[in-house]
């Protein structure tokens, strides 16, 4: 096992405060056989400062550094790296979270077992306001798989797998052109693409910390009348009705346009919500809630002063 490389693509934005953290957990891994590059994507804090430090008190390790003048599209940043790495298994982790111990051993333990998986995925530690829980006790879906197998359909659903804890075979990942530069977050995407093709595999170890900031760029997601995000995930939904071969698959996709719809009317983003919308139309066009949603978009009903609120409140 030790002698297949692992590639850390960790992307560094502003993390100051947490990137050498991240880095030593890189190093203190149990699988000592790595890659590390260590992308700083246009920091406007000491950032670079502390990457330099981390790299000089590391030299013995296999290290290369991209240093952005200037901060561009995730994906592609990400691709730079992605394709110029020489190991066998991909990780990419935010230089503001934390490989918990044996989290790549783990996780190669179960690639090896399922050589036909693409990916890896386990359990998360996810920290926010000083609060912390488990992935799989926050969502009520539980893991997809117990082991291994299809997880397409359920990916659409729903937001089921901790994608922090992703292990990439790495030419399953480069065959599939790497993360889409056209889009602004990767995983949704990446996880549909990769799923509709391949199998996955689960290990439940606990093997990633996931901090939830109020800068971090999943925080955004809903943001009031003006989320780049959800316009990915449009595209992203766009996609996958290209995708769906069946009407199980329909349904999937059926109920995350919906539930995409409902949070982008209740933040004001109506013209995504149009889109989200549009899809839902041609999959079950007399649905009730259908025509609640359309109504709500075609009055332009503005809620979002409080749906922030009754968001925190939909996660107790």
């Amino acid at each position: 096992m030790s002698s297949h490389i692992v590639t850390v693509i960790c992307t560094v934005y502003n993390h100051e405060a947490f990137v050498k953290e991240a880095l030593d957990s890189v190093k203190d891994q149990s699988h000592t056989n790595l890659e590390i590059f260590i992308i700083d994507n246009g920091s406007q804090d000491n950032s670079r400062v502390q990457i330099e430090k981390w790299v000089m008190s590391n030299s013995e390790l296999d290290i290369k550094v991209i240093i952005r003048d200037q901060t561009i599209n995730y994906c592609s940043s990400f691709n730079d790296a992605l394709f110029e790495s020489c190991g066998a298994f991909i990780i990419d982790l935010s230089g503001d979270d934390v490989l918990l111990p044996g989290h790549i051993e783990a996780s190669l333990v179960t690639l090896y077992k399922y050589p036909q998986a693409a990916v890896c995925f386990s359990d998360a530690e996810v920290e926010e306001a000083d609060e912390q829980k488990k992935f799989y006790e926050m969502n009520k879906f539980g893991p997809p798989i117990h082991r291994f197998g299809y997880v397409y359909e359920s990916v659409i659903a729903h937001y089921c797998i901790s994608t922090v804890t992703l292990v990439f075979r790495a030419d399953h990942l480069k065959s599939e052109g790497g993360y889409d530069g056209a889009l602004v977050y990767e995983d949704f995407d990446i996880l549909c693409r990769l799923s509709r093709q391949y199998p996955f595999c689960y290990n439940p170890h606990v093997g990633v910390k996931k901090r939830i900031l109020p800068s971090s760029f999943s925080a955004s997601q809903y943001s009031n009348r003006a989320s780049s995000l959800l316009g990915s995930t449009l595209r992203v939904c766009q996609k996958i009705k290209q995708m769906n071969q069946t009407d199980i698959e329909n349904l999937a996709l059926y109920k995350r346009v919906m539930y995409e719809a409902f949070h982008a009317l209740g933040s004001a983003n109506f013209d995504i919500a149009k889109g989200f919308l549009d899809i839902a139309r041609e999959l079950l066009p007399r649905s009730l809630k259908l025509r609640i949603f359309s109504i709500w978009y075609s009055l332009a009903i503005d809620i979002s002063s409080i749906y922030p609120s009754l968001r925190k409140l939909r996660k107790k």
